[in-house]
């Protein structure tokens, strides 16, 4: 779901740069070879624009958001074993110490 939501965003943010530079250069002075595009022709290529934006963004959200959970999984994983070899150490050491405990009483 926020993967659609980054590539909505991406595609809008495409879109609104798009038009903008499109008006930009239809209110400039005419002394380039460039002819401005109609608006039929700004609306056709707007909307080819924000699908290929869309498909970016999700492309790009979706590898972030997967680069993110492995990142977080890793960092669990790592939490795991540390709690893993501070009770392992507990367990060496009380048994160390029930061992030593033991022997005095002898």
């Amino acid at each position: 779901m926020m993967a659609k939501k980054m590539a909505g965003f991406f595609s809008i943010i495409g879109v609104i740069v798009f038009l903008g530079n499109w008006l930009y250069f239809c209110l400039l002075p005419r002394d380039f070879d460039r002819e401005p595009m109609t608006a039929e022709t700004a609306w056709e290529v707007g909307i080819y624009l924000s699908a290929a934006f869309f498909l970016l963004g999700l492309f790009v959200s979706t590898l972030g958001i997967a680069l993110v959970q492995e990142a977080l999984a890793e960092n669990r994983s790592r939490d795991i074993e540390k709690k893993f070899r501070a009770k392992s150490a507990y367990d060496l050491a009380m048994a160390e110490t029930m061992k030593t405990a033991g022997q005095s009483k002898s």
